[in-house]
């Protein structure tokens, strides 16, 4: 009988600002102490996608021995939430992130560890890389989100390709304009099929996760990203990892999607030590799709045992 080691337990956060007593939730797969690999930190996305989404990477654990250490972001899914705090941008800021990750890190001691980031995760990790931090031996960044202002020019992009019905009611919404409210849903889920998880049925079990820690609470999302579905107005509005890249010296591997509307290329031009790849036939959630579950599963493992920086495919 297989018997799955997993570790679960709160890790207490202070947020000066805040007067409650905050926690962050965790999800250990494997044991951290009767194994010499390094262990790797799973980001999730969102903001406030929770870490549900991304516990296919624990497979790391019973292939090759990988801890793996998943979290959920302050402010969603089984972490402290803060609905009071909506629309406080000066609290919703990446530093308060930085803060948390470290706080995981250093209540488990690690003095050599991994990050894997998506979307925003991958901001985030990188973000922490960008401070050269003494620990760390390399980062995963999956579809991550590189700089706001590119990213907003490339999802208007993606907009303008879709059909015209749903196109229009899109900017209706995103003008605050009169709308439908099926159509709207529907024009979302369309681009979603398209540019975030390709499979049937949509969104599928793992995705459905983070969906609904989406609806349970959304004053992370709401706070950081705006209301409107393809322009970042909130407290990410002018966030960039543009001039902070050249300080990253630890590998990386770069992974997105064929159809993917995460625009990484930053991170490429921008690195010193990165191998790019894109899984053709998947999209933002590509480690989640048929099209790229297999092959990204391979690329992590591989990355974090041999740690190799090749060219892009």
């Amino acid at each position: 009988m297989l018997i799955t080691q997993v570790t679960e337990g709160r890790i207490p956060f202070n947020i000066p600002s805040v007067s409650e007593e905050c926690f962050t939730f965790y999800k250990v797969i494997g044991d951290l102490a009767s194994t010499d690999k390094t262990p790797l930190i799973c980001l999730h996305g969102g903001p406030g996608a929770g870490h549900e989404y991304l516990l296919c990477f624990g497979k790391l654990w019973f292939e090759r021995k990988i801890p793996v250490i998943f979290y959920d972001q302050v402010g969603c899914a089984s972490s402290t939430h803060l609905r009071n705090t909506k629309g406080n941008e000066s609290l919703w800021q990446e530093g308060l992130f930085i803060d948390e990750l470290w706080n995981v890190i250093n209540f488990f001691k690690l003095e050599r560890y991994y990050l894997l980031g998506h979307s925003w995760g991958g901001a985030l990790a990188a973000a922490l890389a960008g401070t050269r931090p003494c620990g760390l031996q390399g980062l995963v960044l999956c579809g991550a989100l590189a700089d706001v202002e590119l990213q907003n020019k490339v999802s208007h992009t993606l907009e303008d390709e879709l059909p015209s019905n749903f196109r229009d009611v899109i900017v209706k919404h995103d003008e605050n304009q009169e709308y439908d409210k099926e159509e709207y849903e529907a024009a979302v889920e369309y681009f979603m099929k398209k540019h975030a998880y390709r499979d049937e049925p949509y969104p599928g079990e793992d995705l459905g996760y983070a969906i609904a820690n989406f609806a349970e609470d959304d004053t992370v999302t709401e706070t950081m990203l705006g209301p409107q579905f393809s322009t970042i107005t909130g407290s990410l509005r002018d966030w960039t990892i543009t001039a902070r890249l050249p300080n990253i010296e630890v590998p990386v591997l770069l992974i997105n999607g064929e159809f993917d509307y995460a625009a990484v290329e930053p991170y490429f031009t921008g690195l010193k030590k990165v191998r790019w790849v894109t899984i053709m036939g998947a999209s933002h959630m590509c480690f989640l799709e048929n099209a790229g579950r297999t092959k990204v599963s391979e690329l992590v493992g591989t990355f974090l045992e041999d740690k190799q920086t090749l060219s892009a495919e």
